[in-house]
């Protein structure tokens, strides 16, 4: 599941005439090698292009790095100078220093470089923190901002431009700082707790890390537990968004080992390395199981890391893992500068499985790691058809999909810049995009061959689904509901419990499955009310209510229909007459009555008509005059005590 070498790049390795640097902005391994005429080269990971030039030496180098742009080269040979070198000027082979810039204080002693921008490089003395501009073109440096601090050491985290100092007796005061817009931003302060001794007077920077987890910054410390002396923990601190919150302890990682650690932070994980058991232990903070602050976390699960086959070939299969002589860089880089190789570390979540037993976890894990939706949905329906989940778990799972979905349909704020000094930003997450087109048709689409309970237990499903997407507040697609769960539950003879959620309009009206409902009716008789009361609430269904009842034999409630929704204007008056004329007497008797008196209101009714005259002539020998009087007394009772459509 862990593996190494994938990608690399093979530099050669350290001697006494070389000297190997990682330059963290650019995630390069710098290889200097030679005496009066120094040969540099730089590897990346992200292309197997090598960066290779000539210095002339000066001294021993101390520290190279890039800028971001590539196009300039700082170099410190002694204590308290930095050389600049333009690195776009090739025309010569060995390249020569074009200005320099000493530290501010005479007696301050450089002991880091940070590009911050193309044109911006902050040094680190064991005084504080000077950020200059460079004008490569005027070949100038100037002073743009300094902070007086005794610091022992520092962490750089280039993707916030957020530099972490250490400070006080034992070390243990971290003093955030964000350099950003030309300026050197002081952030809250705190002290890390760790169990300070004789042996261990000091923290060191080795054991102090800058981590993006979940969209959220933390600053992590390796220490000699305060439980037990015999086991080491990892304390996460976590940071505020600006900066002006002390850091939090939010979680401690238990390690239950003792040794040699290294740590890495990538894909929200937190991985750590233990050199004598050849383990590593992962850590996930966003499982639902963990508790939101302050909790003892242990691992998820323990595993190993294994070296990819191409970079065995190169060693002849015998490349050393959890070498003493690695060292590890956020995120996921390792080098070795005693064979001369720069990898990373890459994770397969999907081989979890076999480390996690529980599948809700597992599930979790793979949905956190954001993998490619087509697999994480495969191994999902694997789940449910092996009936591997509860249903309050299967739940838990369709509001991760919706919630993901209404909140990138949030409207994004834009606030204006001008007020904002700097951000602390972690790197981005997002959780998969899991539409409700995916779910149906990787989940929903039943096949033949499933047996009776898959099928039950998938109806239960469906309407879990149902019930996160209406909590949270989304549409549900027309072909969910009317393609496949409602004809679902009518094949199930879940014809009660849909009569429920259609009476309780858990499932919203529209045309399409209104006359569904009507074509059950055989099956179902209250159907056809449900479907006629959803057809007169959606408000543009005068003409398909009537036919309806027309088809029915019921045209006086047709008919009272449109005088209680006033559209009677909507509908064709010859029509009803037609359908009345198939009915008794007293029925033929009371519509026509009905349009004599409104014809002339009545779409296509004009009384004049010659349609119109016949059934004028048919309706005056209906009823003698006595039979008349009855019917109109029977017409009235009609008419003034039914009942609402």
């Amino acid at each position: 599941m862990l593996e190494i070498g994938v990608p690399h790049v093979i530099f050669q390795s350290g001697s006494a005439l070389s000297e190997i640097f990682y330059d963290d902005v650019n995630k390069k391994i710098v290889t200097v090698r030679g005496e009066d005429v120094v040969e540099v080269k730089a590897y990346g990971l992200e292309s197997d292009e090598i960066t290779s030039f000539r210095l002339k030496n000066r001294n021993k180098i101390r520290a190279i790095k890039f800028s971001p742009d590539q196009r300039l080269i700082c170099v410190q040979y002694d204590e308290s100078t930095v050389d600049f070198i333009n690195f776009t000027a090739l025309s010569t082979n060995s390249l020569s220093t074009c200005f320099s810039q000493s530290a501010k204080n005479c007696s301050a002693h450089i002991i880091g470089l940070e590009w911050i921008l193309n044109s911006q490089i902050l040094f680190i003395t064991n005084q504080g923190l000077e950020l200059y501009q460079i004008n490569q073109g005027k070949k100038s440096v100037k002073l743009l901002k300094s902070y007086n601090i005794s610091l022992y050491w520092y962490l750089y985290y280039p993707y916030s431009q957020l530099i972490i100092v250490s400070s006080g007796v034992a070390g243990a005061l971290l003093n955030p700082f964000a350099v950003q817009n030309g300026n050197i931003h002081r952030l809250v302060k705190f002290e890390v707790e760790f169990s300070r001794s004789n042996t261990k007077p000091r923290l060191l920077e080795r054991e102090v890390f800058v981590i993006s987890l979940y969209n959220t910054l933390y600053i992590a410390a390796l220490r000699s537990s305060t439980r037990d002396s015999t086991s080491t923990d990892i304390a996460l601190y976590k940071m505020s968004t600006d900066g002006m919150e002390i850091p939090k302890l939010a979680h401690i990682l238990y390690l239950d080992m003792v040794g040699a650690f290294a740590l890495h932070g990538f894909n929200n994980l937190v991985i750590v390395h233990h050199q004598s058991s050849k383990t590593s232990l992962i850590f996930d903070i966003g499982l639902e199981e963990v508790p939101k602050a302050g909790c003892i976390l242990h691992p998820l699960f323990k595993t190993s890391l294994n070296c990819s086959d191409s970079l065995k070939t190169k060693f002849n299969h015998e490349f050393k893992l959890y070498s003493p002589s690695w060292v590890m860089f956020q995120p996921n880089f390792i080098t070795d500068a005693s064979v001369g190789v720069f990898t990373s570390v890459s994770l397969d979540p999907v081989e979890a499985g076999n480390c996690i037993e529980d599948k809700y976890q597992y599930l979790r894990f793979l949905y956190n790691r954001c993998i490619p939706k087509s697999a994480f949905l495969d191994i999902l329906r694997h789940c449910m058809v092996d009936n591997k989940l509860k249903l309050k778990q299967l739940a838990h799972v369709f509001n991760w999909f919706a919630k993901a979905i209404a909140k990138r349909a949030l409207p994004v704020l834009k606030h204006s810049d001008s007020g904002v000094k700097y951000t602390l930003m972690a790197e981005p997450y997002e959780e998969i995009a899991i539409e409700q087109g995916d779910v149906v048709g990787n989940l929903f689409l039943l096949p033949d061959d499933y047996t009776l309970d898959q099928k039950q237990r998938f109806l239960q499903y469906m309407l879990r689904y149902l019930t996160a997407l209406q909590e949270n507040k989304l549409e549900v697609q027309p072909y969910f509901l009317n393609e496949i769960l409602v004809p679902t539950m009518i094949t199930m003879g879940q014809l009660e419990r849909l009569h429920q959620l259609l009476l309780y309009r858990i499932i919203p009206d529209s045309k399409q499955l209104a006359f569904q409902l009507l074509s059950h009716e055989a099956k179902y008789s209250p159907f056809v009310q449900l479907a006629l009361d959803m057809l007169s609430r959606l408000g543009t269904a005068t003409e398909e209510i009537v036919e309806i009842l027309i088809s029915r034999r019921l045209v006086v409630e047709a008919i009272r229909f449109l005088e209680n929704s006033q559209s009677a204007d909507k509908v064709n008056g010859l029509k009803l007459i037609e359908s009345a004329w198939k009915e008794n007497r007293l029925i033929r008797y009371a519509v026509f009555s009905y349009f004599l008196e409104r014809g002339s209101k009545v779409k296509n009714c004009n009384t004049n008509s010659g349609q119109f005259e016949e059934f004028s002539k048919k309706f005056e020998t209906l009823f003698n005059d006595e039979e008349i009087k009855v019917a109109r007394r029977e017409f009235h009772f009609m008419s003034t005590s039914g009942n609402e459509l």
